[in-house]
Order: structure tokens, then C-alpha cells, then sequence
């Protein structure tokens, strides 16, 4: 199988890079509400629902520990660029200190 991915950051990795297609962003959109909500919105997104729960461990592993989903809601804020949030009909905001990120919330 081939893969076409971008190419890795200056640190050999994708770390700064949109959560689906790996190209670099410095924007993101925020997701609130119960795990499964949270899950669901990444594979919205275009994230494997294979490796949604993996990359929230990843993200946040204090609250994803052993495989196993947080309690009540949770917000979990996920690195995303603008085309990729597009066509999941996500809005998404600059990275920025002292700025909200626009959120998608369980009703």
C-alpha cells in the first residue's frame, strides 16, 4: 500500500500538523461533550474511528488512560487545518494564546 504523505517537520515528525491530511497548521477546533461525542467528531474530521481513541490517549493521556474513555464531557481540541475542517463542515480557529477556539458542543 502506498502512502502519500507530506513531508515531516523540521523535528523528523508531524508534531504542529492537521490531525487528517499531516500538512503543517496553526489552527484547530475544539470538541465538548462525552467521549463518544469526541470520538465521533474526529471521525467526522476524517480520523480513523481506529485511531480516534488512540490519538485522544495520545493527546491527553491523563484522562484516556488503558484504552479506557473519561466519564461525564470532556473538551479535547484538536490541531486541524481549515480544509480539512471544511469539508466536515467544522469552523476552526487560530492557535493563539489568550484566544477560544470555536468548539463543537454535544447538544
Amino acid at each position: 500500500m502506498s502512502t502519500n504523505l507530506p513531508p515531516s517537520g523540521l523535528h523528523g515528525d508531524y508534531t504542529g500538523s492537521c490531525v487528517v491530511c499531516l500538512n503543517g497548521t496553526e489552527t484547530a477546533v475544539a470538541f465538548e461533550g462525552e467521549a463518544e461525542w469526541v470520538i465521533a467528531g474526529f471521525t467526522v474530521l476524517g480520523v480513523m474511528s481506529d485511531q480516534s481513541r488512540a490519538t485522544l490517549a495520545e493527546s491527553a493521556p491523563e484522562r484516556w488512560q488503558d484504552g479506557k474513555v473519561p466519564a461525564g464531557r470532556v473538551t479535547e481540541a484538536v490541531r486541524v487545518c481549515g480544509d480539512c475542517a471544511g469539508r466536515a463542515g467544522f469552523p476552526v480557529g487560530l492557535i493563539a494564546a489568550g484566544v477560544s477556539l470555536p468548539g463543537v458542543v454535544q447538544p
